[in-house]
Order: C-alpha cells, then sequence, then structure tokens
C-alpha cells in the first residue's frame, strides 16, 4: 500500500529567474511620481531653521536622529519595483548636488519634486514632453542668469557673512559655525580646513602645516563606507611616490606587504593604477588587510614632474621612478616617507597632506623655493598656466605660511559626534563656495524672486508646450519658500506671500526678503546674515531640472521581479520525467 502511494507521488522544480515588467504611459510616469513623492515628504520635512528631525531604524545600532535630509534620502527604499526607480532617480539627483556643492540636497529634493510633479501632470494632459523640456531649460537658464547678474561677491576677510553662512548650514548652530568661522580666519587666504572626529567631548580647532593638491583617489574602490562624504583619511600613513604606471601584482604585493608589517596606512601617488595591481589593491581594501588609498599623481606632462619632485621634499620620500628602472617592490624604506605626513585626507577631486615640519629638510626646501623664484624672475613672458603651476608650487613649498586647521569634533557619544560632523561638513563647504562664487539671499528669497522675474518674460516666440515648461519652473522656484514656511508653521501664509509680492523686484531690493525665524517680511537678508552661496543653489536648480524633464519624458519603465517558475515534473516509483 505504501508503495503504490509513494508511486503516484510528483515532484515539480523550479528555478529563480529573473523577469521583467513593463509599464507604460501615464502609469509608467504616475508609478515613479508615488516613488519621488515618498522621498520628498520624508525629506523635506528637515528643511529650513524649524525644520523637523527624521528618526531611522539601524539594523545593527540604535535608532538615528538626524535633520540631514541627505542622511534621510539614503535610508529610504520601498518594495514597489517602478515606485523605487522613482526613489533612485531622486537619490542619484540629490547626490549630484551633495558631490558638487557639498549642501542644499534638501532644497535639490523639494525643487526637483516639484519639477516633476508639475512635469507629468502637463504631459497627461497632452503637452509634448521634448518641448516641455526645452522649456525647462530655457526657464533654469534665465533663473540662473537673473541670480548670477545679482549675486555679492565675498573675501575671507568679510567676517560677518561668513560666520553666517557657517551658522546657517549648521541648521542655526551658532557654536558650530563659529568653529568653521575660527578656522577659516586661522588659515588666511591660502589654508586649507579639514573636519575630523575628537577622542574628547569638546570641539577645538587645530593648526598644522599642510598641503592640497586637486586629484582624489584613482578608483571609487578606495572610498570609505560614508555614502554622504566618501572620504578616506590616513593617519600617519607610509607614503609612495611612484612616476610610472602599477600595472602587475609583482610590483604590488610586495609594496601592500610592507605596510602590512609595517602596521600603517598606505598611500599611493602613481601616475596610473591598472591590471593586476588595481585589481589586488581593491581587493585588499575591501577584506581590511591594509588601509590603502591610490592618488593619481597630481598635473601632466612638465607639471607632474615638477610636482612629484616637490612631494619628494614635503613627505620626505623619495620618488620610485619606473622609467629608470627602479622597483618599489623592492620595499626599500627610502620609498616610503620617514613619518613626515600625519594624517591624509582624499576626496573624489581632493587630496590633503597634514605634514609635520619638524621632520622635513627645511635647507632643501629652501633651496628649491630660490629656484622657483629664479625662474619666475627670469621668465617674464611665462604662459598664464605655467605661471599658475610654479605659483601654487611656491604655495605648496611655503611651510611655516602654508597652515592647515582641523576642526575637531566632540561629544558625549558616535551619535552625536557623527551628527555635528555631518553639519560641520555642509558648514564648511557652503562657506569655501561663498568665498569661491559669492552669495545670494536666502530662506528660499532668492529663488522666489527669480520666479517673479520669469513671470515678466516674454516668451511670446515660443510654442505652447515651451511655455508650459517655463512654467513649471517659474511655478517650482516659488516651493522651497513656501516648504520653509510650511515647516516654520506660521499662520497666514498666503499674507505673508502678498507682502513678499509688493516688494518691487529691482535690484536694490534684491536682498529683501523675510526672517522665517520671526515672520518679519522686508528685512536685509544680508543685515542678518539669512545668506547662501550661490553656488549651491545653481547645483540644486540645474540637476532637479535635468533629470526630472528626462522623467517626465519617459514612455515605458521595466522592472525587475525575482521569481519561481516550474520547469517540469518527476514521478516517483518508474513514471516519466516532464519537461
Amino acid at each position: 500500500m505504501l508503495r503504490r502511494q509513494t508511486s503516484q507521488l510528483i515532484f515539480r522544480r523550479s528555478i529563480k529567474t529573473l523577469y521583467q515588467e513593463i509599464s507604460h504611459g501615464n502609469n509608467a510616469r504616475q508609478s515613479i511620481l508615488r516613488g519621488a513623492s515618498k522621498l520628498h515628504d520624508a525629506v523635506s520635512v528637515t528643511l529650513g531653521p524649524r525644520g523637523r528631525n527624521v528618526l531611522m531604524e539601524q539594523k545593527y545600532n540604535f535608532p538615528k536622529i538626524t535633520k540631514d535630509g541627505f542622511s534621510v534620502a539614503n535610508e529610504i527604499y520601498v518594495s514597489d519595483k517602478f515606485e523605487a526607480l522613482g526613489v533612485q532617480l531622486m537619490k542619484d539627483i540629490i547626490s549630484k548636488t551633495n558631490l558638487q556643492a557639498g549642501d542644499g540636497t534638501t532644497t535639490t529634493t523639494v525643487l526637483a519634486y516639484e519639477i516633476l510633479k508639475r512635469g507629468v501632470s502637463k504631459v497627461s494632459l497632452g503637452c509634448n514632453p521634448l518641448e516641455l523640456r526645452k522649456g525647462i531649460e530655457l526657464g533654469v537658464k534665465e533663473a540662473l542668469k537673473f541670480l548670477h547678474e545679482r549675486k555679492i561677491e565675498l573675501t575671507r576677510r568679510d567676517d560677518e557673512q561668513l560666520r553666517n553662512i557657517a551658522v546657517i548650514s549648521c541648521n542655526g548652530d551658532q557654536k558650530l559655525g563659529s568653529l568653521i568661522y575660527e578656522g577659516m580666519k586661522t588659515i588666511g587666504e591660502n589654508g586649507i580646513l579639514t573636519i575630523e572626529e575628537n577622542n574628547k567631548v569638546e570641539d577645538e580647532v587645530v593648526v598644522k602645516s599642510g598641503l592640497r593638491f586637486n586629484e582624489g583617489y584613482i578608483h571609487e574602490h578606495f572610498a570609505n563606507n560614508d555614502i554622504k562624504t566618501k572620504k578616506v583619511e590616513l593617519t600617519k600613513p607610509l607614503v609612495l611616490l611612484h612616476k610610472g604606471t602599477l600595472i602587475n601584482s609583482t610590483q604590488m604585493l610586495p609594496i601592500l606587504n610592507y605596510a602590512r608589517v609595517a602596521g600603517r596606512p598606505l598611500l599611493i601617488i602613481t601616475d596610473a593604477l591598472e591590471g593586476d595591481a588595481l585589481a589586488i589593491a581593491a581587493l585588499n581594501k575591501l577584506q581590511r588587510q591594509v588601509q590603502v588609498c591610490v592618488v593619481k599623481s597630481p598635473g601632466y606632462a612638465d607639471h607632474r614632474s615638477d610636482n612629484l619632485k616637490d612631494l619628494e621634499l614635503l613627505t620626505n620620500s623619495q620618488i620610485c621612478d619606473a622609467d629608470l628602472g627602479e622597483i618599489a617592490s623592492q620595499a626599500d624604506p627610502k620609498y616610503f616617507g620617514l613619518d613626515a605626513v600625519d594624517s591624509a585626507i582624499i576626496t573624489n577631486n581632493e587630496t590633503v597632506l597634514i605634514t609635520n615640519k619638524s621632520k622635513l629638510n627645511r635647507d632643501a626646501i629652501t633651496q628649491r623655493i630660490a629656484e622657483i623664484k629664479e625662474i619666475l624672475d627670469n621668465t617674464p613672458n611665462m604662459a598664464v598656466g605655467d605661471k599658475d603651476h610654479t605659483q601654487r608650487r611656491l604655495a605648496n613649498l611655503s611651510i611655516d605660511s602654508n597652515a592647515t586647521a582641523t576642526v575637531k569634533v566632540g561629544g558625549h557619544t558616535k551619535f552625536e559626534i557623527k551628527e555635528k560632523k555631518d553639519r560641520l561638513d555642509d558648514a564648511l563647504n557652503s562657506t569655501q563656495s561663498a568665498v569661491k562664487y559669492g552669495i545670494i539671499p536666502g530662506g528660499g528669497i532668492a529663488l522666489f524672486k527669480a520666479s517673479a522675474h520669469l513671470a515678466t518674460l516674454d516668451v511670446s516666440e515660443y510654442s505652447f508646450d515651451v511655455k508650459q515648461g517655463v512654467q513649471i519652473i517659474t511655478d517650482a522656484l516659488q516651493s522651497p519658500l513656501l516648504r520653509l514656511l510650511s515647516n516654520s508653521q506660521h499662520p497666514n501664509h498666503l499674507q505673508i506671500i502678498t507682502s513678499l509680492l509688493t516688494i518691487p523686484n529691482t535690484p536694490e531690493n534684491f536682498t529683501k526678503g523675510i526672517n522665517i525665524n520671526t515672520a518679519e517680511v522686508g528685512i536685509d537678508m544680508l543685515e542678518q546674515g539669512i545668506v547662501d552661496p550661490v553656488w549651491t543653489v545653481e547645483c540644486a536648480l540645474r540637476n532637479a531640472a535635468a533629470v526630472t524633464s528626462l522623467m517626465c519624458s519617459t514612455e515605458v519603465v521595466i522592472g525587475n521581479e525575482m521569481g519561481e517558475r516550474e520547469y517540469g515534473e518527476t514521478k516517483v516509483g518508474g513514471g516519466r520525467t516532464k519537461f
């Protein structure tokens, strides 16, 4: 009996299969919009001085409370595959602004969602998405032109404005903002300011000597796990200066082994990293055997050679020249520096070296400076690029005046320190952008005035759909101010907006606006220190418009899903197998 029952058992076989689900037209666009809306609703509540905190579950840690929009955005995931595409596209927009400006991610979120929402609505009503996109681009171009014509230039001597920008970027924290201000005033025009965690409860500013060059890690494999900064920090690293290309394992393995035995982090500055050498270095980083970062040599052609020679003096290392047959894999200590570098901070586009002046050969550095000055004196018609390069060399070699200030962030818990460090990173990026590019009134006022300017723009020569694209930007530019008012919970929003509209939109009234904390209208934003770097606002608007205009023109969305598919059956007890 048992045998007869067993012979009738059927086992179905199945495999995990990746298949696609396809959505078309307005349904596709609406699903993207729903995903974008979920991210926007969570991030936008953090905007402004009266923005709210967000509590986030951490899988292996205590819950995290933050007011940083970028951190919130990167914790958002949704189950619907089409909505997830909308979430991911919004994250990409925000990440781009964070990478370019280091701040303004919440404003980017608000602008991107408003442009997308209005764009999807216009397309569903029959507008041509390509013409709509032309209008969006025209609106962005005219708005940015308006802002740049009215921006206010700054220098590091503009004490009050620098302090104000730092405080605003720290969410109104006077103490943290003052740390950034103090650091920037300490280092002067050519100095370097960095942020790092402190092993004390107190915050402090420490001044050392250092240098900077505009090359970062050679590949993202060497970035750290901090999704916001992707900054690499090496403490007392060995420094290898390699002239040529590291390409094979016989070069790389002994170098890594030398650092492993020494128990030290390793910074490699080389012309190029390829092939097995790249694979081995990246694998080593992933396995955390040696803390290593590889940076491209700064400059090009003769400039690169000059820079390496200067780095040789400033790191107490000896150049390993592959062209001369020198091989760093012999692991000679002379190639790895003699403790001249206290720390290295590397991002995707910049490297900062904090040096120990007592370890450097001052006589050799003084001689090099004299040689460079002689070149400048004897070459009156030097090309502009060569002259800039030569002056940068002098600045880096002037170790007594080339100061580096480090703001060391303290706190009672790791989470408190991390939250403060995030705000200080934003403040540093904002103040540096302000000095480099200029400032405009903050609190959404500059964008609100740009919106009023677009409303008067003559677009009669354009098609109806292009005009609708300009209107999308006109409306979206008001959204940061409206969100700030919403977060502040002031009554009579309409009355406040009406009062703002009564202020003539002229250059002399450009800085007149509103204090979100007090709801006082007509105040001078510059005098009250409510300002934004124009670069941060530009990045937010450009990135928001560029990607969302493409999303509006999307007609088909393809989502992936993993599922089980039966592909046959087997009958036990002599039965046949079907396929």
